[in-house]
Formats: C-alpha cells, sequence, structure tokens
C-alpha cells in the first residue's frame, strides 16, 4: 500500500533533471485555484537524498546554497502551484529511486499528461533517444508509431521564437514539424517575415499550414538545375568532409528516409545552408580548374590568359544576402593564391561573339576585349565572358567602315528629325494660345485621334477631372465639354514625350496645314543641314 505522508514544503525542491522547464504562470495560477477550492486530489511523488548524499543542495539567485531533505519526481506543476498558494505542508509519496529511475519516471508522467506540450514531448523523447532508447523502443513503449516519434524529436530543431508560436497556437503542429525539418536560417527567415508582429499573445488565429508548406517548399533547390550535377560524378570534385554527397542525404527529397517525406519525387536540397555550401565548394573546384591560365600577379598579360573580376553584391540584397555575398567571395579568393583579381568597373560591358568569330580575335589581339571570369555572382555560372575594356565603344569597337557609316548616318538623320520637330512643337505652342479659335477642323482632328489612341488617360490625367466629372462634361456640360477637349488637345499636341512618334507626325501635320510657307521653309533649311552632316559622314570614311 502506498503511504502519503504531509512534508514540509520548505524541505522539497525542484529537480534539474526534469525535462520540461517551461511553466507558463497563467496556468500555474489556474492550477492553484483549482487546488484552492477542491483540494490537492493527487499528491506529488519525492524522493529522498542517495549515495551517501545528505541533502539535494541548490544555489539560489544570490549565490547562496541550500540543502533540501527531498526531490520533486513527479508533480513539479501541483508543487508550483501549492508554493503560490502559500501552502506550509503538501501530500507527497516518498520513493527510494537512482537518478536514472526519477529520470524515467519525470519522462513518463510528462509523456502521459493528456494536454502534453508538443515540444514538452519532444525534449523528452530525445531525452530518452540520449539515453540510449530507439526509436523503436520508444514507439512501442507509448503506444507510438516510429513516424510519431521521429517527427516529435524534430521539434527541439525549431527556433525557440517558433517554439514559443507553436505553444500559443498560432502556427499549427503539423506547420511546425515542417519548418523543424529546415535549417535555422529558414526558420528565421519565416519567422521575421511572416509570424513576428502578427499575433498578439491572447490571439486565437492560426498559420495557416498550406502557407507554411508554399514558404518552405520555395526554399528547396531542385538539383536537376544545379551546376555540379551537370558535371558528371559528385566524388569526382567533393572532397570536402563537412559537405556531405547529394547522393543518399537526408535533406535530398529523393533519398529513401529524407526528412521531408511527403515531398517524394524530383530531387530537390531542403537544407539551404549544406546547398550554399556545396555550390561554393563546387565554385572552387571549379575555378581551380581554369587556374594555369589566369593572369598571376606581375606577370605580362597576353590574349589567351583569364583575368579573374571580383564581383560586388547587388545593393538590392538584404544585410544578410550581403553578409553571405562577401564571405562567399573572400572564401573563393582565397583559394586562388598569386591570382590577379579586379573589379568589374574596370570593363565596360560583355561581347557576345562566338570564341571563333574572327572580329573577337582581332579585338583580343588589339586589347579591346578580355577573356574573364567571374569570381562569384549568385545569377552567375563559372564561366568564360568577353568584356570590352573600359572605354571602349561596345557599339562601335567590332563594326566595319562600312557598318559605322550607317550608324553614322543614321544618327545624324535621327538629330536632324528631332531639331525640326523642335521647331514644330514651338509653332504649335503659340497656334494653341488662341484655344483653337478658327480651327475647329484641327480641333476635331486631334480629338478623334485622341480617342482612337489613349482617350482615358488623357481625359482622366491630362484634363485633370475624374470619371464622374468626365461623364457629366460629355452628358449635361456643354461649356465644361468644350473647355476638356481643348485643354486635351493641348496637351497631346504640344507633349514630345507623350507618343513620340505620332506626336512628330500631328504637328507636321499642323503646320503643314496651317502656316504652308513656313513649313517649306524650315523642311528645306533642315534639309540642307541634313546634307551638310551626311557630306562631312561620308568624307570621314573615304567616300565622296
Amino acid at each position: 500500500m502506498i503511504e502519503i505522508q504531509n512534508l514540509k514544503v520548505k524541505e522539497i525542491c525542484e529537480s534539474p533533471m526534469n525535462p520540461r522547464k517551461r511553466f507558463e504562470k497563467a496556468d500555474i495560477e489556474e492550477l492553484a485555484k483549482n487546488i484552492a477550492e477542491q483540494g490537492l486530489l493527487q499528491p506529488i511523488t519525492v524522493r529522498p537524498p542517495r549515495d551517501g548524499m545528505e541533502t539535494f543542495e541548490k544555489i539560489d539567485k544570490d549565490g547562496k546554497a541550500h540543502g533540501f531533505k527531498y526531490e520533486v519526481v513527479c508533480g513539479a506543476r501541483r508543487f508550483r502551484a501549492i508554493n503560490h498558494l502559500g501552502w506550509k505542508e503538501v501530500p507527497a509519496i516518498v520513493r527510494e529511486m537512482t537518478d536514472a529511475e526519477a529520470f524515467d519516471a519525470m519522462i513518463t508522467e510528462n509523456l502521459q499528461r493528456k494536454d502534453v506540450d508538443p515540444i514538452d514531448e519532444a525534449v523528452a523523447f530525445s531525452e530518452l533517444m540520449r539515453k540510449g532508447q530507439s526509436v523503436k523502443e520508444l514507439a512501442a513503449r507509448f503506444g507510438k508509431s516510429e513516424r510519431y516519434i521521429q517527427d516529435r524529436t524534430k521539434l527541439c530543431g525549431l527556433i525557440k521564437e517558433l517554439q514559443k508560436e507553436l505553444t500559443k497556437g498560432h502556427i499549427p503542429l503539423v506547420g511546425a514539424i515542417y519548418l523543424a525539418k529546415c535549417d535555422e536560417d529558414t526558420q528565421r527567415s519565416f519567422y521575421d517575415d511572416e509570424i513576428d508582429g502578427c499575433f498578439d499573445d491572447d490571439d486565437t488565429d492560426c498559420y495557416p499550414y498550406s502557407d507554411i508548406k508554399e514558404f518552405v517548399t520555395r526554399s528547396f533547390h531542385l538539383l536537376a538545375n544545379t551546376e555540379w550535377m551537370k558535371e558528371g560524378e559528385e566524388e569526382s570534385w567533393n572532397d570536402e568532409k563537412d559537405v556531405p554527397k547529394c547522393k543518399g542525404c537526408e535533406f535530398n527529397t529523393a533519398s529513401h528516409g529524407c526528412l521531408f517525406y511527403e515531398m517524394k519525387g524530383d530531387a530537390e536540397c531542403t537544407k539551404e545552408s549544406c546547398f550554399e555550401k556545396k555550390e561554393l565548394v563546387f565554385r572552387k573546384w571549379k575555378l581551380m580548374q581554369m587556374y594555369d591560365k589566369m593572369l598571376k600577379n606581375g606577370e605580362e598579360y597576353t590574349p589567351d590568359k583569364i583575368i579573374v573580376i571580383e564581383s560586388e553584391c547587388p545593393s538590392c540584397k538584404r544585410d544578410d544576402e550581403k553578409e553571405k555575398f562577401d564571405e562567399a567571395v573572400e572564401f573563393l579568393k582565397q583559394s586562388l593564391p598569386d591570382v590577379q583579381i579586379m573589379s568589374y568597373r574596370d570593363f565596360n560591358g560583355s561581347c557576345y561573339y562566338k570564341e571563333d568569330d574572327e572580329r573577337l580575335q582581332k579585338m583580343l589581339a588589339e586589347g579591346k576585349v578580355f577573356k574573364t571570369v567571374r569570381l562569384y555572382e549568385d545569377w552567375h555560372r563559372i564561366t568564360i565572358e568577353y568584356l570590352y575594356k573600359s572605354g571602349v565603344n561596345r557599339d562601335t569597337a567590332e563594326k566595319t567602315d562600312e557598318e559605322l557609316l550607317k550608324i553614322d548616318l543614321d544618327k545624324a538623320t535621327s538629330k536632324n528629325t528631332e531639331k525640326l520637330d523642335g521647331e514644330f512643337m514651338k509653332i504649335c505652342n503659340e497656334l494653341t494660345n488662341d484655344d483653337f479659335d478658327g480651327h475647329p477642323e484641327l480641333l476635331n482632328q486631334i480629338i478623334k485621334l485622341m480617342v482612337f489612341d489613349y482617350y482615358p488617360y488623357i481625359f482622366k490625367n491630362k484634363a485633370g477631372i475624374s470619371d464622374e466629372e468626365k461623364m457629366d462634361a460629355f452628358l449635361n456640360d456643354p461649356k465644361r465639354h468644350s473647355e476638356v477637349m481643348r485643354e486635351a488637345a493641348r496637351s497631346f499636341l504640344t507633349k514630345y514625350s507623350f507618343y513620340a512618334s505620332m506626336g512628330v507626325a500631328l504637328r507636321k501635320k499642323v503646320v503643314r496645314e496651317l502656316m504652308p510657307e513656313t513649313y517649306e521653309e524650315l523642311v528645306k533649311k533642315y534639309e540642307e543641314k541634313l546634307g551638310n552632316a551626311v557630306e562631312k559622314i561620308r568624307a570621314k570614311y573615304g567616300e565622296k
């Protein structure tokens, strides 16, 4: 028969071995209220010291040591509630137990509670596994499936912030298990971007599992698209011990026993940090294949040399992304001893001719184009690029004299047309100052053109009226209708940037019809200017 004793509360302490570390204040207060009303229905279980110990010694927050006759084995929450009530004595069962027996009893009590917190359950299973019990043994002992035990223990891998959100009910258990399979960076990103600040402590809303799954799978990497999978057998280049091979990896969705067993199918890497490490290891190996051809410090440049370019992190990246970028660049720089590394600012864009193109070979020999490789860019593969030297005009560098002549003639024609249209625009500004009085047909033509082309933008934004006002202007107010029409026409006719090619044609038509003599003079003037320009350009290339 179990003997229950009334023990002095001040002689009892909690056990540091208790896997349950989190006690919510509100829960303890509620339990204390129930005990005050109904009494302690189930006594706590304690043990006395063993192995020559006289007391259990505990150090308080002030550093002072205290000795206790008993240690709580089962009933830590009840013991805290009793302390909250200020009881002097507590009913207790006293049992002789070793540390191993006491720990096992604590675990068992925690796991047998109806309202056991998933995190407490995770800690308990993990502790038992650490003590040597297998997943299969735990499943049989507690009547759970092996997958259940594995999923619960994974919750220990949740960052503390997400553990709290799970306990509060702000993320579903199945979603928490999914997140727990991810690395810390992915979890941190989810918390910072999706959860932080979205819920109050007493909020009963829960983040949807489907959204969690979508977020997580976005961070996966399809292995078929990686450079190293296309290279061939990984053993030929990956000799880093801390970077596991993809084949058979638990973070590969195509592997047996992958954590994301729900995602069977195409091979995807589910661990961002491992993927990034492998990417760098492969880049290092790929660069080293080119090492002998790279331009070294103090070495004379020849067209067959490869110039290594240090990339700069895009300004749009977040601070943590920039930090990773810089770390990657530094890692790769250390892998290339004595190599001369230049800035991308020393170059002026890409040359896209193929390697066997005579024009490319000619520019390489002349020092207008260089053979380069980027040290690191997260949107680039490790491939050879041909870049123009800074100061070289890439639009003309590789062109023949015939092609250059055509380019210069086109530029001269375009410039001449633009200046002539500027003259027409000045005239149109003056013509529209009289509100088109005396030119009703011209106004009608312009309005038809606007209505045909893009009338909502013109009438609403340029005339400064709402849709309702526009409707009233057309249907009910002839005066307002006329004002809107004139304002829209003036804006359309005199704004060069608005549909430039159409505006040029319209202004040309207006000036030709209303001021034919002026039109002829201007056209003749600019034809002569263009003729002179063309003559000079042709002379430049030795043509008559």
